[in-house]
Parts: C-alpha cells; structure tokens; sequence
C-alpha cells in the first residue's frame, strides 16, 4: 500500500496544486435510440465514446488559505482549456465545465471546492475528403452499382407484347416527369435521357447517370460532370436538394393489372424491378447530396437522419422481400455510413429551442431580447430568425411559434 501512494502524482490544474480528497469518473458511450411508425423494435446507433468528466473535490488550506482559495477559483474561471494532473489518471488536458466552493465553522483555514472536469477534444473541422464522407461516397457508388446489377437480372420486355413495354415506359416516364417537377429550376440544369427499355442495361445506365448527375448538383464550387446542359450559376443547397430526392422516393406503388395470368406476371414483376430501381436511385442520391449539406442545428441534423433511416429501412425491406440481395447489403452500408457520417457533425452544431411570441415585432427586437446587447450577435442572429423561421419581412416577425439558435455566438 506504501508503493501505492508513493506512485501517486501530487494534483494541480494549471500548475495550482490542491489536495484531492476524493474524485468521480463518469464515462460511457453515447446511444441514440428512434423508433418508427410500424416498427416494433427500435433502432439502436453507437455514436461513439461519451465524455469522460471528472468531479474532483479540492482543498485549500494552510497559511493565507483565503488568498490562495481565490487564486485557485481565478484558475478555475480561465478561459480555454487547461493541463490537470490527476493522482490516479495522470497528465490531460480538460475544460472546467463548473465548481462549487464552500466553507464550513467545523474548519477553520479550509475552503473545499467541487470541481467538474470534461476531457478536451480539439476543433475539428470536417474536410471535404474526410473518414466518414469517404465512407459515404463509396456506399452510395456501391448502391448505385448494386441496383444496376439486380435490375438487369429481373427487367425484360425482350420479345413480349407492345403493351407490356408499354406499361414499363409509361411507369419510367410519369417517375421522372414528377422528379423533373419536384426538382424545380434545377432540372434545367439536367439532361433526362429518353427512356430505352430495351436491352434492360441501357435503361438501368441512363437512370443511374441522371441520378449520379443530380447527386452531383450538391458538390460546391464544381460543374457536375454528367449530362449537364450549362453549368450552375450559384452553389446548390445540398440538404434542400436532399430533402427532395428523400421525398420523391416515395412512389405510388400501385400495380391494377388485368389480363392472363402470364401477362399480370411479367407486368407486375417489372414494375417491381422499376419501383425498386427508382427509389433505389432516388434515395442513393439524397444520402451522396447529402455528404455537403450545411445543418443548421443538431435538431435539423437528427431530423434528417430519423427521416433517412426510416425511409432505407423500408426500402430495405422491399429489397429484401424481392430477393435483391447484394442491393439489400449495400443499402444497409449506405444508412450505416449516412448515421456516421452525422454523428461526426453533431458536436459541431448548435441547439435550438422553440420559443412563444405574443405580437408581430422587427427581427432586431426579439434578437436583442433573445441574445442581449452585444451588437455583434444581435444583427446576424436577427437574419437567422428570418431565415430559419421563413418569415416575410425582417420588419414583422408574426406571433407565435418559432425556433431560435440556443448557444447562438
């Protein structure tokens, strides 16, 4: 026990030593848990270690204790982090994240302090070429081959009835018609192939190139490669762009064939190697858009991702009930790297609140009343009002329900 205590580091932060009496360690990992409408089992995801902090009470005392306590808790109230040394764990470099000081008549010349540590990450910044959006451009590329792949094996009008073909072409053209429409001026920037159906590689190529294209539109700075008319005069919003494609992935499933038991075979069989190959597609571009989106909060990041998850799950499913196996395993890459991908963006966003107004007011009004003096803050945080909450005029902020940045800065 005498080898024990001899081993152990005497205790400072910032060079201010203190006696430790006692100290907690928290740590753990962090786990988001959604669940969906329809699903009984949640879904789990691992975002990673927790923080570890450290609680440590600390002791003052001897010769000019007071004089000492109040160096001490000047350290304490520094900005940034700092070096701790910890009798047990050792040198690291911390952040205080709040302390508690007391003093007690039982002892005289003593000043206890409560003291929480949290270990201190660096700043990251997320580079265009970083782990995770690697991750998800080759999950994406992955999908994009994979439904290729498994629709060329299950679509044919090879040598059947024109109206068989016709139903396909009919299906192909009312999906892209309404994704045109959905894209709004950006499909100008588009060129949309006329549908061959025939052989099914050329038709499974043109649809991946206009979805491989459109992906593309999110990529700042950059003309898209693929089939472009001219080239975008100003960057995309990548999470607008995916919000799009995640909600034309919804089709209209329906499938009222009539004939020979034959005909309502190969009908219904193409329509669902279409209907998969389309939201396939479809969902593979929002998840590649999405590698540049810009959230504007954790809670617009989470919301995105439940939205996306919930979506691929279904597709999943659908995937794995018509025997689409190698697509199945890709699309389940594709949400786990989309999950991962978040997860390293969260700690780098701000929260949001949602807060009650009781009359039309100017945007500057209620910024200063949210944020305080500092005209610096109240100004931008104004036009993030604004925009946030798409309101009119920046001069008439209607009552009621809005979302405001809550460690805005």
């Amino acid at each position: 026990m005498a080898d024990l205590y001899a081993q152990l580091r005497p205790a400072s932060f910032r060079g201010f030593a203190f006696d430790i009496p006692a100290d907690t360690v928290r740590a753990g990992r962090r786990v988001q848990t959604s669940q969906f409408p329809g699903r009984d089992e949640p879904l789990h995801e691992d975002l990673g270690l927790d923080l570890r902090q450290f609680t440590v009470e600390a002791i003052i005392h001897g010769p000019e204790f007071r004089a000492r306590a109040d160096g001490f808790e000047n350290v304490l109230l520094t900005k940034g982090p700092g070096s701790l040394i910890h009798p047990h764990f050792g040198e690291m470099d911390v952040i205080v994240k709040g302390h508690e000081r007391s003093h007690a008549d039982s002892e005289t010349g003593v000043v206890r302090f409560s003291v929480t540590f949290e270990k201190y990450g660096a700043p990251l910044v997320l580079a265009a070429g970083s782990g995770s959006a690697e991750a998800l451009s080759a999950s994406t590329a992955d999908v994009f081959g994979s439904i290729e792949a498994d629709f060329i094996k299950r679509f044919s009008v090879a040598d059947l009835p024109a109206f068989i073909s016709g139903d396909a072409l009919g299906r192909v053209e009312s999906y892209v018609s309404n994704l045109r429409s959905g894209l709004g001026n950006l499909a100008a920037l588009l060129e949309f192939p006329t549908a061959v159906l025939d052989p099914a590689a050329t038709l499974a190529g043109q649809m991946r190139g206009l979805f491989e294209g459109i992906a593309a539109l999110a990529k700042p700075f950059k003309k898209p490669a693929l089939s472009f008319k001219q080239s975008p005069t100003a960057n995309v919003n990548a999470l607008a762009l995916a919000n799009t494609l995640s909600r034309a992935s919804q089709l209209d499933l329906s499938q009222n064939f009539t004939g020979s038991a034959a005909s309502i075979s190969t009908r219904t069989r193409n329509a669902q190697a279409l209907d998969l190959m389309m939201r396939g597609n479809t969902l593979a571009a929002a998840v590649s858009s999405s590698r540049y989106a810009n959230y504007g909060s954790r809670e617009e990041a989470l919301a995105f991702r439940r939205s996306m998850v919930e979506r691929i799950a279904a597709l999943r499913d659908a995937m794995a009930a018509a025997e689409w196996d190698d697509s199945t395993a890709a699309t389940g890459t594709m949400a786990a790297a989309l999950s991962r991908d978040i997860s390293e963006r969260l700690g780098r966003l701000p929260y949001t609140v949602r807060i009650q107004t009781r009359g039309l007011r100017p945007s500057v009004v209620l910024s200063h009343r949210i944020y305080g003096d500092n005209l610096a803050d109240v100004l931008p945080q104004a036009g993030d009002i604004v925009t946030r909450n798409r309101v009119r005029h920046p001069g008439m902020v209607p009552a009621g329900d809005l979302e405001v940045l809550l460690d805005a800065s």
